[in-house]
């Protein structure tokens, strides 16, 4: 396990209230994260390392562990009633959500995968700035976040989509083709690209 420290060049002031004790402990999460993030896993052994670092300007015996106690947010009216709006995770559920969180992070991220959404935009744009024949290979290569799997789903929906300015038909072989069109007064003009 690599602890996390304060970077040492850092200069020591002491905050004068609580406001600066929260600056203090933001500055120092944030510069260490700055400095090393391709080093953090996300674990949460990690995360819990950061929140200490976070409230170590503060006298907060919270710091670095999940929450012990059901908290609650709320509202309080001018007439004085208060109103939960939300119930947050209980103590004893958290330590294993977070674990769940950081687990599912870092599957999605290990896979490269996008929210489908996205990585159809991301293919579709790829598509458009490709001139003539290409590949779900030469896609991949333009698309490098995105997993193939992805980038083969967004290739069948931009085949299957019925947008009017541009098209891609799926021919043989893995190739497809990609029909642009441009309107030009009350007409439409067409350019194809073997891809």
């Amino acid at each position: 396990m690599v602890l996390l420290n304060l970077p040492e060049n850092e200069e020591k002031t002491t905050p004068k209230n609580r406001d600066e004790q929260e600056i203090a402990g933001y500055r120092d999460v944030l510069n260490i994260i700055h400095e090393s993030f391709d080093a953090i896993p996300i674990t949460q052994n990690y995360i819990l390392q950061l929140h200490k670092i976070l409230y170590s300007h503060m006298n907060n015996p919270m710091a670095g562990r999940t929450k012990s106690v059901q908290n609650y947010i709320s509202a309080t009216y001018p007439d004085g009633h208060v109103e939960t709006l939300f119930t947050p995770l209980a103590p004893y559920d958290t330590p294993e959500a977070l674990n769940r969180i950081c687990e599912e992070y870092n599957r999605v991220i290990g896979n490269m995968e996008v929210e489908p959404l996205i990585a159809l935009e991301t293919v579709r744009r790829a598509t458009l700035n490709k001139i003539g024949r290409f590949t779900k290979q030469d896609i991949r290569e333009l698309c490098p976040s995105l997993s193939i799997s992805s980038i083969e789903s967004a290739l069948r929906k931009l085949v299957a989509s019925e947008d009017n300015n541009s098209k891609v038909k799926h021919l043989f072989g893995g190739a497809f083709l990609l029909i642009k069109f441009r309107k030009e007064r009350d007409s439409y003009e067409y350019f194809k690209w073997f891809i």
